[in-house]
């Protein structure tokens, strides 16, 4: 089964803070407008409220973890092995 101690929660907090930082630069700068069109918000004021920046943290979490389990019981502990993953 799942062993939760073998996850490195520091990792795994870092991880999380990238993804949210990379994925807000991403669809708040780079591509804004065709994220919009693609929501079908185009023309819309921007989303406010609390769900807008935590729903997306929340997934997020929920990715690393994910990942940090499957690395863990796979025990893929080298580049290497990532990459055959």
């Amino acid at each position: 089964m799942f062993d939760l101690s073998s996850i490195d929660w520091i990792a795994v907090l870092l991880a999380t803070l990238a993804l949210a930082v990379l994925g807000g630069v991403y669809f708040g700068a780079v591509v804004p407008k065709p994220y919009a069109v693609a929501l079908g918000r185009e023309g819309q004021p921007p989303a406010s409220g609390a769900l807008t920046y935590a729903g997306p943290v929340a997934c997020s979490i929920v990715i690393v973890v994910a990942s940090a389990l499957l690395m863990a019981t796979l025990d893929i502990d080298s580049m290497g092995d990532a990459l055959v993953f």
